[in-house]
């Protein structure tokens, strides 16, 4: 059948099925047969699928999921999204660890079937149909099949011996009222699949134990061999895990409706916390079925073992784990088991509407471990046990307020997303982020909007109502409300399916007679009802208020303090504006110093405080104080101050910065920065000189992609520079010493994008600097291309600058001497003329420290004097190889530049040329701030300066210091998740 006529069929199908009112859901029965060969990781199988059409439409094609396709190539969807993610695990795959399912033969009712693979995702096929199933009719889909288990990267996978074999088996994809979906296997976003009965036969070596989904129903041993059949039905999926090494625990529970589970354990770490996974199952078993509904199957295995997407995934019946410690391993095995329910036995389509299973799960999951869980799971225990938590604000911070921090922290960034989007979608830290902390947060506003009782009924009637159907977002919104009696769509729809944010507030308060009319107000794009609390002498009350803006008259007698949304169910983009008090200044925040660091606190202004040292040459030790007022998470309006006192030229230094973050989210996700930076050293010590001041007041936009997988970032900036140097003059040995400043203002505009990509990184940036003397054009780009097993990269930088000079023929004609004039070499301390960088010898004229050269400009390794300087144009490439290595610190590096400048030849000015280029090997730490340069090789002009200038080795080796790279603050904001 033409492709265009499959498609047409399906858009056919899809647009019939909504005309429908009634629910329906197919139906598909497995009879499989599968042999592990463990010396070749292979399974030999042969399936057998009854399918169902139980849809009031005919079907022309039945599509096939083949997802162990997706290790088959380095292109595949799942190739392609580990590589977003700065997953490097698969694209380091040798081609003999890749998996693939092949000898496949798909026959229909006893007749080959056309069957062809989608040529993008070869995960992906479909079965044309001789005639059309009808509704209510059955076909018989058999086919043997053959699969390459790769190296465990994922979820299906091997490694010691160990086999994860999930998603391993030909299954259809669903068909629903909205049509087929048909989708590529995917690291982040999990699975749909059709409800049946399994009938599963699976053959091992003999000295293998299996883990599997379903009810063991017979044993038989063979040559070496044991085979394990396998029944189950109302389930939508099946997966089993071998092993030599496995151990097992088994014990019975019985639930509160009487129904024995076998409840069982499969590990292969010998520790004490595997020994109690059992009973935290049983826990989880028992409270889960006492909330959501009965648990329906008669058993419920936990397996450890080596998972590469995520820490726990689930499967009908079953789980697997990674190892953990105690606290955390309970935590895990309560999310899993409460997978059971959401998804297990309430399907939704989890690639679609992910919020869903790992919200609810991740709800439950936090229920159990408030109210239920063996452990105490508090991330700050062990501070708190070295009483330290206290000193440093982390008393009281417990899991859920954590999230409920670094959930503030993307949107401070502007980087975060809506709960309700496509799995696809989500960026790797909002996948977590997003449905395993802002979705549960979300349901627990719900239920206490709704109340406890009221909400544990719903859930109880919906799941009821809707066991082992597929669920979609919209069924649990009409059940709640009708449930309820409450229009709900300011959740399902507003919160759940936007990226607004909330920001409740304490607005306008007036005194009238003995009443406070107190507004509550509503700032951001999501209106919630919000609770409020009045807290009075004689104790409190919570009332739930609705509207954007709204009045409450309050009892001035006794009355305290009114707190909007006290324990930030509603995740308030700015709490700070939540309170009001009768005593004190109002809503004003008490403020408390706090040394070092801490994290935010919604009832208190903490201002930091540390000490601070420095130095360099020209000052000497510093000694001094830094204040600031952020730590974690970081605020729109952040600034610190550092002054110092410097020992050596006996004046007060030191540094200023503020900045202004707005976010903008319309159409693109656009943040303006508004900055001023300001900062005061010596620049020399001798006669002539002394301190330098520096102020930048600048504004950047930086415009985020809209797709916020996309990693490319676009950034517009304006900075004006403002110097002043203390110049010393003496009209002669006896005259007194005369100070004065001598100003430079320089403006700069630039523009640049930068595309994080773990395979080949991108960078451009240019920009131009001009005053009333010169201009000053520069263009960048950067591009890195990673090779080897490791993360080692190529690095190549392309540079080029020219000068436009108002004054003369020489840039060097202003005050400032040549610092203006462009250079191959990375500028030192004495051409720095906008003393933008920090050098520790600026005008140290010999030693170590007259080599420290800043990473700008043509950025030759290249230190002393002007041999490479130009006033007209100067262009270089720069190559740099990363050490094929770990943890080697060590880079090669080539720099090949030309330079065309004014000169002096015969004493008459001309045009020159130079071509340069330099090699050498280099140490790089800290994250390429501190770096240290070791020349090999070097073109004629740079030999023969270093001949006459610097002829012994060590006056060749140069160095870079950025401290910018080590600067917390701007480790803390940039910090990637």
């Amino acid at each position: 059948m033409p492709k265009i006529l499959i498609l047409f069929s399906i858009l056919f199908a899809t647009h019939s099925s909504f005309a429908s009112g009634n629910y329906w859901q197919q139906t598909v029965d497995y009879d499989i047969s599968v042999s592990l060969d463990v010396a070749n990781k292979t399974l030999e199988g042969d399936i057998k699928m009854i399918y169902r059409n139980n849809a009031d439409q005919h079907l022309d094609t039945v599509w096939i999921h083949l997802w162990p396709n997706a290790y088959s190539r380095y292109n595949t969807a799942l190739a392609k999204q580990l590589l977003e993610n700065n997953n490097l695990a698969m694209d380091m795959l040798d081609r003999e660890d890749l998996g693939a399912i092949g000898h496949l033969n798909f026959k229909v009712d006893g007749q080959t079937a056309a069957f062809q693979k989608l040529e993008k995702d070869p995960d992906i096929g479909f079965i044309v149909l001789d005639s059309p199933l009808l509704p209510g009719e059955s076909i018989e889909i058999t086919t043997p099949f053959t699969v390459k288990v790769p190296a465990s990267i994922s979820r299906m996978g091997t490694g010691n011996g160990y086999f994860a074999i999930t998603q391993w088996y030909p299954k259809p994809a669903v068909y629903d009222k909205d049509g087929w979906h048909p989708m590529p296997y995917l690291d982040q976003g999990e699975f749909y699949a059709e409800f049946g009965s399994y009938h599963v036969e699976i053959t091992v070596p003999e000295n293998y134990v299996v883990a599997a989904t379903g009810q063991l129903t017979a044993q038989t041993s063979g040559d070496s061999s044991i085979t394990l059949t396998y029944d189950q039905d109302k389930i939508h999926d099946f997966a089993w895990f071998a092993s030599p090494d496995f151990k097992i625990i088994s014990e019975k529970t019985i639930l509160p409706n009487g129904h024995e589970v076998d409840v069982n354990t499969y590990y292969l770490t010998e520790s004490e916390r595997w020994l109690k996974a059992h009973e935290y199952t049983k826990n989880a078993l028992l409270l889960f079925s006492d909330l959501i509904g009965p648990y329906p199957y008669d058993h419920c295995t936990i397996v450890e073992g080596s998972l590469k997407a995520g820490g726990g995934m689930e499967y009908p019946m079953i789980t697997i784990l990674n190892d953990y410690d105690e606290v955390y391993l309970e935590s895990v095995i309560a999310h899993e088991v409460a997978h059971n329910w959401w998804q297990g036995i309430l399907a939704s389509n989890e690639r679609a509407a992910p919020w869903i299973d790992e919200g609810f799960s991740s709800y439950y999951d936090k229920r159990y471990n408030s109210e239920h869980a063996v452990h105490e799971y508090q991330p700050a225990n062990v501070v708190t046990e070295r009483k330290v938590a206290r000193m440093f604000g982390f008393d009281g911070i417990d899991y859920g307020s954590g999230e409920k921090i670094l959930l503030r922290q993307l949107e401070n960034r502007n980087i975060h997303q809506a709960v309700g989007l496509h799995a696809a979608d989500f960026t790797d830290a909002n996948t977590y982020f997003s449905l395993y902390a802002k979705a549960p947060h979300q349901i627990i506003y719900l239920e206490k909007y709704l109340g406890r009782e009221q909400f544990d009924a719903c859930i109880r009637s919906f799941f009821q109502a809707h066991q082992f159907k597929h669920i979609h977002p919209h069924d649990l919104q009409n059940h709640f409300e009708e449930c309820s009696g409450k229009d709900l769509n300011f959740f399902f729809q507003d919160w759940i399916n936007t990226d607004g944010v909330v920001d409740g507030s304490i607005g306008t308060v007036e005194k009238a007679d003995n009443i406070l009319k107190v507004e509550i107000k509503q700032k951001g794009e999501i209106v919630l009802p919000l609770p409020v609390t009045i807290i009075t002498d004689n104790g409190e009350e919570t009332i739930w208020v609705e509207g954007k803006s709204t009045i409450i008259d309050i009892p001035v007698e006794d009355l305290q303090e009114v707190i909007v949304d006290r324990d930030n169910l509603t995740l308030d983009y700015r709490p700070s504006n939540n309170f009001y008090k009768t005593k004190g200044i109002g809503k004003l925040e008490s403020i408390r110093p706090q040394f070092l660091f801490g994290l935010d606190n919604n009832k208190r202004t903490e201002i930091f405080f540390s000490p601070f040292i420095g130095g360099n040459a020209h000052d000497k030790f510093m000694l001094g104080l830094t204040v600031y007022n952020r730590f974690y998470p970081s605020k729109n309006f952040n600034w610190d101050i550092t002054p110092m006192y410097a020992f050596g030229s006996k004046q007060v230094n030191g540094t200023f910065n503020a900045s202004y973050t707005q976010n903008i989210r319309k159409d693109r996700h656009v943040q303006l920065k508004y900055g001023t930076h300001f900062k005061t050293f010596s620049y020399d010590n001798r006669s002539f000189g002394g301190r330098y001041i520096n102020v930048r007041p600048s504004l950047i936009v930086k415009v985020l992609p809209k797709d916020n997988r996309k990693k490319i970032t676009h950034q517009l900036n304006w900075t004006h520079h403002q110097t002043w140097k203390e110049i010393n003059t003496q009209s002669s040995a006896d005259a007194p010493i005369v100070k004065s400043f001598n100003g430079l203002w320089v403006e700069e505009l630039g523009y640049g994008f930068d595309k994080k990509d773990v395979k080949t990184p991108v960078s451009a940036a240019s920009n131009i600097q001009f005053n009333n003397e010169h201009a000053k054009l520069t263009a960048t780009t950067n591009v890195k291309v990673r090779y080897g097993k490791m993360k080692s990269y190529f690095s190549a930088r392309f540079w080029m600058s020219a000068i436009m000079a108002k004054q003369g023929d020489f840039a060097g004609s202003s005050q400032f001497g040549t610092s203006y004039a462009t250079n191959l070499s990375g500028r030192n301390g004495s051409r720095d003329y906008l003393f933008e960088d920090y050098f520790l010898g600026r005008n140290v004229r010999d030693g170590f420290l007259s080599r420290q050269i800043a990473m700008n400009e043509g950025q030759f390794k290249f230190a002393p004097g002007t041999l490479l300087n130009s006033n007209i144009l100067a262009t270089s490439i720069n190559l740099r190889a990363d050490f094929p290595g770990k943890w080697i610190p060590i880079k090669l590096y080539t720099d090949i530049g030309i330079i065309y400048t004014n000169g002096f030849v015969s004493g008459n000015i001309e045009k020159t040329s130079l071509f340069a280029f330099q090699a050498g090997a280099m140490i790089s730490l800290f994250n390429d701030a501190f770096e240290v340069y070791f020349p090999f090789f070097s073109s004629n002009d740079i030999k023969d300066y270093y001949d006459l200038n610097a002829p012994k080795y060590k006056q060749r080796i140069c160095f870079a210091l950025d401290l910018n790279k080590l600067n917390p603050h701007k480790i803390v904001e940039d910090f990637r998740f």
